[in-house]
């Protein structure tokens, strides 16, 4: 291959070799840029949860009036059942 040529010969060359490291090095994450992806990465998780506790909050409250809407609603339609069967035996005549 040409790379296993020419990086022998690249790196007989002092200016070369500091051209190398010096593009290398740019590319190259540090500890420091690794430290602030971990504190950003810890920041927006920390967001998220407190998204996610919100969101279980709304839910929680939304799930209470709903089970509350569904019990008014039983309640409407049984006393109206109670009222339409007792006018059927009303007038209900043998």
């Amino acid at each position: 291959m040409l790379a296993e040529e020419l990086i022998p010969e690249a790196l007989r060359h002092r200016e070369l070799r500091r051209a190398m490291l010096i593009t290398l090095s740019r590319e190259m994450a540090t500890k420091e840029d690794i430290e602030n992806l971990k504190k950003e990465i810890n920041s927006r998780l920390a967001s998220l949860e407190n998204r996610v506790s919100m969101l279980e909050m709304k839910m929680s409250r939304i799930e209470g009036q709903l089970s509350l809407l569904v019990k008014i609603f039983l309640v409407f339609n049984v006393s109206i059942l109670i009222g339409i069967i007792g006018i059927l035996l009303k007038s209900y005549v043998p």
